[in-house]
């Protein structure tokens, strides 16, 4: 009979991922950069792998991470749930409600999780229904796009963007830890650090583009100007934005290669942080779990 246990999630659970969800999901050194090179969830209660299996055999996966969160300087704990993944035989309606329930912890403010329009609306109802009536879905674009101009900027160290004040961000501290992590991405070979005046920007280079990590405002003109600062790295840009950024993000572009809606799910178990959190919240790429 299936049932659900708990494992520290390793590299032996790597092939599992992927198999449940029939692609590679970035490859298995993304996986081991993900889950466990990550310095912010090393003990076994900061990131808890669930698992549904009949005797030995592995039928579904959740990861249940907790974060020490910060947003415009207010510290709140929460619970990012993420790599979820049920095989196709499982019939049971349950198991999906279930997975959740049996990641839910009392020491946290909120429960987050990204997903797609069509998987968020279920997620949602199951928070409502199960676990708090208290939810906001934020909906983004994941944009890869040619920028049409050249914005000005320089070169910054890591230590100054420590030193910046990240405005609308919800993540962890932007400390010498976090920016070590960063950096080593498998996907990336370059991590840039960018800064124009106020304005202060994380740009990961690969062969495929410039990516956009992390914004120190995410505002239109911020997003504006981190875009064109891509265009001196690479001929493309990839980045995410509010959705209510769409159409001015793609009018600055020469041309727009792909897009991908995706939306955060926040279940609050406070309303103090409830009432906080800005219309345009940003989660930099690497607390987007």
């Amino acid at each position: 009979m299936a049932d659900f246990v708990r494992e520290t999630v390793s590299k032996n659970h790597f092939k599992l991922l992927q198999d449940l969800y029939g692609r590679d999901l970035g490859g298995e050194r993304f996986l081991h950069w993900k889950h466990l090179l990550d310095p912010h969830c090393g003990a076994p209660r900061e990131k808890t792998g669930i698992f549904y299996k009949d005797r030995e055999r592995y039928l579904g996966m959740f990861v249940s991470s907790f974060y020490p969160f910060k947003i415009n300087g207010v510290s709140v704990n929460i619970n990012m749930l993420g790599d979820l993944g049920i095989h196709r035989q499982v019939k049971s309606a349950t198991v999906l409600k279930d997975f959740f329930l049996q990641a839910r912890r009392s020491d946290v403010a909120a429960d987050i999780c990204f997903s797609d329009d069509r998987k968020i609306r279920v997620y949602e109802k199951i928070f409502r229904k199960y676990l708090t009536t208290n939810t906001q879905i934020y909906p983004y674009v994941e944009l890869t796009l040619k920028p049409d101009k050249f914005m000005a900027f320089r070169f910054a160290e890591s230590g100054l963007a420590q030193q910046a004040s990240f405005i609308n961000n919800l993540g962890r501290e932007k400390d010498r830890r976090a920016f070590e992590y960063i950096e080593k991405h498998p996907l990336y070979h370059k991590i840039h650090y960018i800064n124009k005046g106020s304005h202060y920007a994380v740009i990961g280079c690969s062969h495929e583009c410039a990516e956009l990590l992390d914004i120190s405002n995410p505002s239109r003109e911020c997003f504006s100007w981190a875009i064109g600062v891509c265009r001196h790295l690479h001929s493309r840009c990839k980045v995410m934005i509010p959705l209510a950024f769409y159409k001015s993000v793609c009018a600055q572009a020469a041309e727009v290669i792909s897009e991908k809606r995706i939306n955060m799910l926040i279940g609050y178990y406070s309303q103090k942080i409830s009432d906080l959190m800005p219309k345009e919240v940003w989660v930099c790429r690497m607390d987007r779990r």
